[in-house]
C-alpha cells in the first residue's frame, strides 16, 4: 500500500505544479481531522462540488486517487442522487482505518517538508522552519 500512496503523491506533484503545497496541506488537514475525530461523519465526507476543495486538491485526478487509496469511496447525496454530470457527489470514508490514515498523514507531511526544502534550496535561503528557529544576528 505504501508504494501506491507514494505513487499518487508523485503524480500529484507532476499534475499540480505550483499548487502542490496547497494540495498537500488540504490532504493533511483532511487526514488529521479524521484521525482526531474518527466517529465524526462530517470529517469522513468530502463534497466534491466544494469550490475550495476542488481548487486545492479535487481538481487533480491523482489527489482523488490518493484519497481513494486511503479508503475514501465514491458516494451520492443522501437522497441517492449523484452530483453534476452524473458523477459522485461525495467521497466518503465508511471506516476510518487509523493505521492507514496515519501512514498517509506521515507521507503527506514528509512530502510537504521535502517540498519546502527544495523550494528553499532553489531560493538560496534556509528552509522556513530553520529560518524561524535561527537566532537573530541583531
Amino acid at each position: 500500500m505504501t508504494e501506491a500512496l507514494r505513487s499518487h503523491v508523485r503524480a500529484l506533484r507532476a499534475e499540480s505544479g505550483e499548487k502542490f503545497d496547497a494540495a498537500l496541506d488540504t490532504c493533511k488537514t483532511l487526514l488529521q481531522n479524521v484521525l482526531e475525530q474518527p466517529d465524526e461523519a462530517k470529517f469522513r465526507t468530502i463534497r466534491l462540488g466544494n469550490a475550495a476543495f476542488h481548487q486545492r486538491l479535487g481538481q487533480f485526478p491523482s489527489g482523488i486517487a490518493l484519497l481513494r487509496s486511503l479508503g475514501f469511496e465514491d458516494a451520492n447525496a443522501a437522497d441517492g442522487s449523484p452530483g453534476g454530470d452524473g458523477l459522485p457527489a461525495y467521497l466518503a470514508l465508511p471506516v476510518a482505518d487509523a493505521a492507514l490514515l496515519a501512514q498517509g498523514l506521515v507521507l503527506v507531511a514528509a512530502s510537504r517538508e521535502a517540498s519546502l526544502l527544495v523550494a528553499s534550496e532553489r531560493g538560496g535561503g534556509p528552509p522556513p522552519a530553520a529560518a524561524a528557529a535561527a537566532p537573530s544576528a541583531a
